[in-house]
């Protein structure tokens, strides 16, 4: 089978849907009162509506079953999809508490790990001991893989708020694991992932004022950014955990990039600052670059760009044996060090 000749009506059909459902859901948001209300901490100047996660997974899951293969083994996942997804709409709309998501977020992340065996049993051969095993995780597997679902899928409602930003940077990272499918033999992942890419794609172009205008703007929603984590890490472990992985585990933290940096680093300024670590604020890397002169569109290229970056090292050492695990896991923490560096300089600023 080809690729085309397969893939055409998924795609034709997932793009169309999106498309309909983000000029079909507008008004409706607006009417429900799914919207996102300007405040001091919003940039923009009218109620935005909340509905690009509910465009994306409806259009997904439309698409998904023309696909020239079963769906069984992914029925955890997808329903995973729809929990979030659901819980995300909810709390756009009625304001959720920070603990009844992370109830949710921990539902779904042990549903997938406990079973659907989504584990990190092994993270490569990090001390370069060069004698054919890798370091397994042993009893810490599981707990360690729950955190690291819940840990990304937060990654990517934090990283949203700015306009295209969490979306290019999934897009940037999916076609990236696309392309390392590609030259693995990844098989029906090349088109799980191009579905995922061609759905958010549409979104992207909802999402930039600069091309809709603002008063046909919409953005992601918390079931939109919570999903693209969730998909995100959903791939990447089950890529790299397989009897014959596809990629290597420690070239996963490069492809999910900027959103787990500015996690981890945003999190450790608000202790130090004896915040809450969930409360929102405007610390994050892109409302910092915004404070020092760059513009919305400069700063939305300067982070695909470093994103790219990432995902470049990562394409790179998933197919030359001359970057070692050790390189790749212990090379991630000079750039974690440089980039809470930048940040907390930049965010001096804000304070």
């Amino acid at each position: 089978m080809t690729f085309i000749s397969d893939m055409w009506l998924p795609l034709m059909i997932s793009a169309g849907l999106a498309a309909f459902l983000m000029n079909y859901l507008n008004p409706i948001a607006h009417q429900i009162g799914l919207v996102d209300q300007p405040d001091a901490r919003k940039r923009h100047s009218i109620p935005i509506p909340l509905i690009g996660g509910i465009a994306i997974i409806v259009s997904i899951m439309f698409a998904l079953p023309l696909l020239p293969f079963g769906l069984g083994r992914f029925r955890l996942f997808l329903l995973g999809l729809g929990i979030l997804a659901i819980v995300g709409v909810l709390d756009d709309h009625q304001d959720l508490s920070a603990r009844v998501k992370f109830i949710f977020q921990l539902v779904v992340a042990s549903m997938l790990v406990l079973g659907d065996e989504l584990v990190v049993r092994s993270i490569g051969d990090i001390f370069s001991w060069n004698d054919g095993n890798e370091l397994g995780l042993g009893p810490l597997a599981v707990p360690l893989s729950i955190l690291a679902v819940i840990g990304v899928v937060n990654a990517f409602n934090m990283i949203d708020g700015h306009d295209g930003l969490a979306s290019s940077l999934f897009l940037v990272s999916i076609i990236s694991i696309i392309i390392l499918t590609i030259t693995g033999g990844g098989g029906k992942y090349v088109y799980f992932c191009s579905v995922f890419a061609v759905v958010v794609s549409v979104f992207l172009v909802f999402n930039l004022s600069e091309i809709v205008g603002e008063k046909r703007q919409i953005f992601l929603g918390d079931a939109g950014s919570m999903c693209l984590g969730l998909i995100l890490v959903y791939v990447l472990i089950d890529l790299s955990q397989r009897q014959m992985p596809i990629l290597r585990t420690a070239t996963a933290i490069w492809v999910m990039g900027i959103p787990v940096l500015d996690l981890v680093s945003v999190v450790i300024m608000r202790i130090q600052k004896k915040r809450s670590p969930l409360k929102a604020d405007r610390q994050h890397i892109h409302h910092v670059l915004l404070y020092i002169g760059l513009t919305k569109i400069g700063v939305l290229v300067t982070l695909v760009c470093l994103q790219v970056l990432f995902c470049s090292v990562a394409i790179v050492a998933n197919v030359t044996p001359y970057i070692s695990d050790w390189m790749l896991f212990w090379g991630m923490f000079p750039v974690l060090v440089a980039y809470y560096w930048l940040a907390y300089r930049c965010a001096r600023i804000t304070d």
